[in-house]
């Protein structure tokens, strides 16, 4: 969005009270619009890239807490759903899709009653054919290579939904 010059004049400016972001603010560079952008875009990339993890830890704040603090916090607000299918398209190959959609083994499965709002925050066309076949019924892991011969797609957008709860799921057999 700005010619480097400005961005390396700005970060001359910076310190440990101001970040980059605030100092184009006040420098006229960005508006606050263009700034919530561009941290919005930052988040983005930030959270696609933690779908390359396959192992690590995690932390559930329950109180306050000082990581996305402050007053732009509202201007960096992303829905998660809004990367969760391009996490598994950038990070996933088919192996690993396939390993995780492992955990529907002997199981049946449909698409919950979710909203198309719902569906399409994913990022997923609410005529997409994988969720048209789970909506028309209920199916197992091996009647999902059977909607389309894209089976990566096809295997994404399920874990997806997997992934939101946006699932039913019974066992296929008789509880032991």
């Amino acid at each position: 969005l700005l010619p480097a010059e400005v961005v390396a004049q700005a970060s001359t400016q910076v310190s440990q009270n101001q970040r980059l972001g605030d100092v184009l603010e006040r420098m006229g560079a960005l508006d606050r619009q263009k700034l919530a952008q561009v941290l919005k875009t930052q988040v983005v990339r930030k959270l696609i890239r933690l779908f390359f993890v396959a192992e690590g830890n995690y932390a559930v704040h329950v109180q306050g807490h000082g990581y996305g603090d402050g007053e732009e916090f509202s201007l960096m607000r992303v829905d998660p759903r809004t990367v969760i299918l391009p996490g598994i398209r950038a990070a996933y190959d088919l192996p690993r899709v396939t390993r995780e959609l492992g955990r529907l083994a002997g199981q049946r499965f449909r698409l919950a009653d979710v909203s198309p709002a719902f569906v399409t925050a994913l990022g997923i066309s609410v005529d997409d054919v994988t969720v048209e076949a789970l909506r028309s019924g209920w199916m197992t892991l091996d009647d999902l290579d059977s909607v389309t011969s894209r089976t990566f797609e096809v295997r994404s957008v399920a874990l997806a939904l997997y992934y939101t709860d946006s699932l039913e799921r019974e066992p296929l057999g008789p509880a032991p």
